[in-house]
């Protein structure tokens, strides 16, 4: 996997392909760029024939911590609602790519995974979570759903008594 990934740490070894959000300043909150350079690093993860799966975890404090909340407001004070349905999209492709794909892929949980970083880690086919994990949708607190999945994947998951 020869790209270069700035915000992300991206290794192989034995196999295993590990793909580490590296953005601890931000609690690895999802933005354009994260999304766009996950979903490279993930394809490349796939596409290669010495990968059998592949990790994806948070570097820091969070696994991720939700969406960069500063993207949205930045766009919404500036009118370009385009951009987060934009953000919106590319996160579902990624998302859906995760959970369709041949190789089996497992998020690492060992901090915080609220809204999006949850809903990421919902679309891997396996989720290891550490005892210092704080998993959550906090945004339905504030009236808005989880926009990537999260309300269709978590009752398929963990059954929709739980969910609820």
């Amino acid at each position: 996997m020869a790209a270069a990934f700035p915000m992300l740490d991206v290794q192989t070894a034995d196999g295993i392909a590990r793909l580490s959000i590296n953005r601890p300043q931000a609690m690895n909150a999802l933005n354009p760029a994260v999304v766009f350079q996950l979903h490279q690093a993930f394809r490349q993860a796939i596409a290669a024939e010495e990968v059998r799966g592949v990790v994806i975890g948070g570097i820091g404090k969070a696994f991720v911590a939700g969406a960069d909340v500063g993207f949205f407001l930045r766009n919404l004070g500036s009118g370009d609602v385009d951009r987060i349905v934009s953000f919106t999209a590319a996160g579902h492709a990624l998302l859906d790519e995760i959970d369709l794909a041949a190789k089996p892929v497992v998020a690492c949980i060992h901090g915080l995974a609220l809204g999006g970083g949850l809903e990421l880690a919902l679309a891997c086919d396996r989720i290891l979570v550490t005892p210092a994990a704080t998993l959550g949708l906090p945004e339905t607190g504030l009236g808005l759903y989880p926009g990537l999945g999260g309300t269709q994947r978590l009752p398929r998951k963990i059954g929709m008594g739980l969910a609820k």
